[in-house]
């Protein structure tokens, strides 16, 4: 590999690495993603040295400056961060398209090394650690390189611009060995940055409401003119689930979020009211309990800040965790509201841990019905769940009633709903409705194809048009199966959207109309489980290292020294060991006298051959050729000496070279004599 190339790969490298830390953290819209083809787009004109104007790069750095002020207005100060981040990415671009110097290139390298800094605030998954750990290598690798070419380029000055292109091409610099090196600083590096992160002061931030904004959040509202949920959630997981039987699993888990009350023509949303159980009757809003309570735990990351998700009904509840390590106040259970939903005391704004003992509710296959309909208490009392869009077609209502003709019970009424859902319209990740005004009412009336969103709403919209109590419940559904740790991992792409409707004297039942779900069940395997154990451990012992981390290190550290010391003290107690450390001691002062015998000998060397440089060149009337050694000079000064003055001269290089290669050793006397006969040499010639 030339030295050119090496460069530009370890410059770009980096560059596209320090995007990657921020841009990985999912805050950003994938617009910015276009960014990472700047540093490779750059490579041509870079070659051509062709850049932007300093006049055109300002302009775009106040524009990079406004767009991170918009963000700022438009998400609040808790983005401040965020913002920062944008910037620095418009400033990491402006300097890329005008830097045409090796200067300026170590700006946007340190403009690079701000963004990582930015990004280890704004992504905690492990795949920052990747991106880091790359990233370390390749700006070593850039830095290394860099001032190898600026040499290049300060040799091309010296010698009128002629030797520029043969340097940077040769193929002999960059090696296996020099990558060796590289590596093994880039290495150090990595470790001393560690263990700047062990000692240095933990500083808290789940208080920044940035980190509630993330891929695979449950949004406060749906709008069908959107992409599906599942389609935008990411391969991250959001939420583990401990405590539940491998047999549950394989039955399929509704982890169950927000539930969204307000139906329109084009989605739903959540209704603003925060009902709580105190001093209410709580029995008819609560869901239909069909198992057994038990206890078992989820940790979740912040996918939604006024709530806890939850299995199926909830008896009680108790936070065990929750930050990412250093200060902060501690969220606690802060109630259940009448929907059965557990509420923090403070916002989650990171992740969290918390036991719930409850039962776990999913769509049942067989249900029992009670066998008589709402009375005017329970229609008063559910009347949020029987409110129509405002711009409600009676067409909708008509189909219900033609699919629910001649059904006895209202379970039989909401089965005869469901299969026709289930059956008659097909499931798909694309968007058939999404230009349409009323997608709902186009989904059920006409196209008749759409995501798990649009079977949710048109399913609640039957319901509530044939007068029954019904909402649409939002949550992660199936799942991964960990075996090794007999866990359920939901990630963001198991988002999902269900129905929850009133059965008068039995409850709210769980129910999901969606034509196509998982048929099997999913285990974690090969690169999966491997990724999941390195995130694992990168949240345990990085993203959440804080204070009582620390302390606890510092306390090991103090124990094991104080074990050394003890052990220490009674081997010095033994006179075998002090005579052995004297020993060792005289041997180290020798080596360090040697080492400075040594040194003062190559600076000798140096000085005799500055010496015998200097008169060479003025015996050659000018600086030597590149790459030319002094022996190789002799022919051209050969006319400028007499005999006996260029025998002198063979007699000094010999000595010399004898001295540089041969390792002689020469007397302080002889030294002096040597410089002595090199600056008398030509005088009078």
């Amino acid at each position: 590999m030339t030295l050119r190339n090496a460069y530009e790969a370890g410059f770009v490298a980096a560059v596209e690495l320090s995007l990657l830390s921020v841009l990985m953290g999912g805050e950003l819209e994938a617009v910015y993603w276009a960014a990472m083809g700047v540093p490779v787009a750059m490579l041509p004109f870079r070659r051509r040295r062709r850049f932007l104007s300093p006049g055109l790069g300002a302009l775009l750095a106040v524009g990079a400056f406004a767009m991170g002020l918009v963000i700022w207005r438009s998400r609040g100060v808790d983005a401040a961060l965020l913002a920062g981040g944008v910037f620095l990415i418009g400033m990491l671009l402006v300097r890329l398209v005008t830097a045409s110097s090796f200067r300026e290139d170590l700006q946007t390298l340190l403009l690079s090394l701000l963004l990582v800094f930015t990004g280890s605030i704004l992504h905690t998954d492990v795949s920052y650690g990747i991106v880091l750990t790359g990233y370390a290598l390749a700006v070593v690798w850039a830095l290394v390189t860099r001032q190898l070419a600026e040499g290049a380029v300060r040799e091309s000055t010296r010698e009128g611009g002629a030797t520029l292109e043969v340097s940077m091409d040769r193929q002999d610099i960059v090696t296996p060995a020099f990558f060796g090196v590289v590596v093994a600083v880039a290495r150090l590096l990595i470790f001393s940055t560690s263990l700047l992160f062990l000692i240095f002061p933990r500083v808290g931030f789940q208080g920044l409401g940035f980190f509630s904004r993330q891929s695979g959040s449950l949004p406060s509202h749906v709008s069908l003119q959107g992409d599906s949920s599942k389609r935008e959630g990411s391969k991250e997981v959001v939420a583990r689930v401990r405590g539940v039987s491998e047999g549950e699993f394989i039955k399929g888990l509704y982890l169950r979020g927000p539930v969204y009350t307000t139906l329109t023509s084009s989605g739903f949303s959540r209704s603003t009211s925060h009902w709580s159980r105190a001093g209410r009757d709580i029995s008819p809003y609560l869901l239909e309990a069909t198992g057994e309570p038990f206890l078992y735990e989820v940790e979740i990351a912040p996918v939604l800040e006024d709530r806890l998700p939850l299995l199926g009904t909830v008896e009680g509840a108790q936070v065990l965790h929750e930050g990412y390590g250093g200060p902060g106040g501690e969220i606690q259970v802060g109630g259940i509201t009448l929907e059965g939903a557990i509420v923090p005391s403070e916002g989650v704004y990171s992740p969290i841990t918390y036991q719930i003992f409850g039962t776990i509710e999913r769509p049942a296959t067989t249900a029992p019905d009670s066998g008589r309909e709402m009375n005017a208490l329970e229609r008063e009392r559910f009347r949020p769940y029987l409110q129509l869009p405002h711009d409600f077609e009676e067409s909708i209502r008509t189909l219900g009633e033609e699919v629910m003709a001649g059904a006895p019970t209202l379970t039989a009424r909401v089965d005869r709903l469901r299969r026709f859902l289930k059956t008659k319209f097909e499931y798909t990740l694309e968007q058939p409705n999404a230009d349409q005004d009323k997608p709902v009412f186009s989904f059920l009336l006409s196209r008749r194809s759409g995501h798990c969103e649009y079977f949710a709403a048109a399913y609640a919209l039957l319901l509530r048009s044939a007068g029954i109590p019904s909402r649409v419940v939002g949550g992660y559904q199936g799942g991964s199966w960990d075996r090794e740790r007999e866990a359920v991992l939901f990630r963001g792409s198991n988002a999902h959207v269900w129905v929850e409707w009133f059965s008068p004297g039995v409850g709210w039942r769980v129910d999901d109309a969606t034509s196509v779900m998982e048929a099997a069940p999913r285990y974690l395997r090969g690169f999966s489980l491997v990724y999941e154990r390195l995130g694992r451990w990168w949240a345990d012992n990085v993203v959440a290292f804080g204070w009582f981390e620390q302390l606890r290190m510092m306390q090991a550290t103090g124990t094991v020294m104080g074990r050394a010391g003890r052990q220490w003290t009674r081997w010095l107690q033994q006179g075998w060991v002090l005579w052995g450390f004297v020993a060792l001691l005289l041997g180290a002062v020798g080596l360090r006298l040697r080492g400075s015998f040594r040194r003062r000998a190559r600076s000798e060397e140096a000085r005799l051959a500055r010496e015998l440089l200097q008169k060479i060149e003025e015996l050659f009337g000018g600086p030597l050729p590149s790459g030319m050694t002094l022996r190789r000079t002799l022919p051209g000064v050969r006319n400028r000496l007499s005999s006996t003055q260029y025998d002198e001269l063979l007699v000094l290089l010999d000595a010399y070279e004898r001295v540089r290669f041969g390792k002689r050793a020469l007397e302080e006397g002889e030294w002096k004599r040597l410089m002595q006969r090199v600056r008398a040499l030509g005088q009078g010639a």
